[in-house]
């Protein structure tokens, strides 16, 4: 009984100083904010006196186990609170940067928007084996135009937008594309690729 009696009072005691040092903290923290940011302090003061008042009055009423509960509670709520603002700073920071070719694609593609696609594809793929690069470069366009995800016309037009001029046919256009964006790619403008690059 007497060992009950002392560890009940040490709980009780535990239990005091630890809201003390919680009240003090936040009070303390309370000022600081309120000396930073009026606004914003003044809504962190009221949740931290919402909280200190909320264990001091379950300390008080000697109920140590909802005072203890209830620091649970706060210090859950703030854990939650600090990691929304990191997980939302933390998905604006990676979220990926999408570019494109043209800033307003058809979304929606039509089984008529894949007819001109595959139509312009093709044609882009002979002014390359012709080695007309301005042609290819509108062809190509078009077509990610018409249907921006149709086989690897935007990844063709993306490399063909960054050429100027070509001095290795082979190594600058025809290779890249056939080792890199060959999905889909008819066989026989493959095999020509190949063979004008003398690709490997």
């Amino acid at each position: 009984m007497p060992e009950n009696n002392n560890e009940n009072f040490i709980q009780k005691t535990t239990l005091v100083v630890l809201g003390g040092i919680i009240g003090a903290s936040i009070t303390g923290l309370a000022n600081y904010l309120l000396q930073k940011d009026n606004q914003g302090a003044t809504v962190q003061l009221a949740r931290d006196k919402f909280q200190s008042d909320l264990i001091i009055q379950s300390l008080a009423s000697s109920n140590f186990t909802q005072a203890l509960n209830n620091l649970n509670f706060i210090i859950d709520a703030q854990l939650i609170e600090d990691s929304q603002g990191k997980i939302k700073a933390a998905a604006i920071k990676y979220q990926p940067k999408i570019e494109t070719s043209n800033p307003n694609p058809n979304p929606n593609p039509t089984s008529n928007s894949t007819e001109i696609a595959s139509s312009l594809e093709r044609k882009g793929f002979q002014a390359l084996l012709s080695r007309n690069l301005e042609q290819s470069q509108k062809l190509f366009e078009s077509a990610y135009n018409a249907y921006p995800t149709y086989h690897n016309v935007d990844e063709i037009n993306k490399l063909l937008k960054s050429k100027k001029e070509i001095s290795d046919w082979g190594q600058q256009i025809y290779c890249p594309i056939v080792k890199q964006y060959s999905w889909k790619m008819p066989a026989d403008v493959k095999q020509q690729m190949i063979s004008q690059g003398n690709c490997k």
